[in-house]
């Protein structure tokens, strides 16, 4: 398959999340999670065309629904612990024979809004490599420890930094960064910065509450 679009909306879906089971079909305020980041590649759409990858054949089921967006159901081998998001890019990149700019979405940041993905495709199209959402994290370094509980308190730093943490939200790169880089967490990588109010990773049940709440007020 040879696509017209020169961005490709990425939204991955592995069945095998330990944490919070089956939670890309949870009911996130009375909708499926994933089905709140494919419905905004759907609004994008004049952007650029969106695959699911998933070794789930529920959620492919469920998203199939969708006109024009693509199902692929990912090899087992990439569906493990050990498979990264770049292994992942890459096999779409060589299966579909795809040119271009690939955005990664994970279904599991749903406050992400438009704004963000736009800002994001607007910086790898000003000349950036590869692009990586993050958030400002609400602490001063210095009164950060690096001890672990029961031991004494150690500093991070004696001096007050910044510190910024990648929220998951939106990953972008251009298929040739992609074919050449093992990671996006490497200084070839340029950051936009989203508010920590958007910016939750959905790994536990709380986390998954919390989303519900701050979706509801925005």
């Amino acid at each position: 398959m040879i696509f017209k679009d020169e961005i490709l909306f990425v939204i991955p879906a592995r069945k095998g999340s330990k944490r919070l089971k089956g939670k890309n079909l949870k009911n996130f305020n009375k909708k499926p999670l994933i089905l709140w980041t494919i419905e905004q590649t759907v609004r994008l759409k004049s952007y650029g065309s969106t695959i699911v990858t998933s070794d789930d054949d529920a959620v492919l089921k469920r998203c199939s629904k969708y006109k024009n967006i693509i199902i692929n159901k990912r090899p087992n081998y990439l569906s493990s612990d050990n498979a990264s998001l770049i292994d992942v890019l890459r096999y779409l990149i060589k299966k579909y024979q795809f040119r271009g700019y690939l955005i990664l979405l994970q279904p599991t940041s749903p406050l992400k809004n438009d704004e963000d993905i736009i800002n994001g495709i607007q910086l790898l199209k000003q000349g950036n490599k590869a692009v990586m959402s993050q958030n400002k994290i609400q602490y001063n370094s210095a009164k950060l420890g690096v001890n672990k509980s029961g031991k004494k308190f150690k500093k991070l730093s004696n001096i007050s930094y910044e510190i910024y943490s990648p929220n998951g939200a939106f990953f972008g790169a251009s298929h040739k960064w992609i074919l050449e880089n093992k990671s996006f967490y490497s200084n070839t990588v340029t950051t936009y910065e989203m508010p920590l109010e958007r910016s939750i990773d959905i790994d536990f049940e709380y986390q998954f509450k919390l989303a519900e709440i701050l979706a509801r007020n925005k």
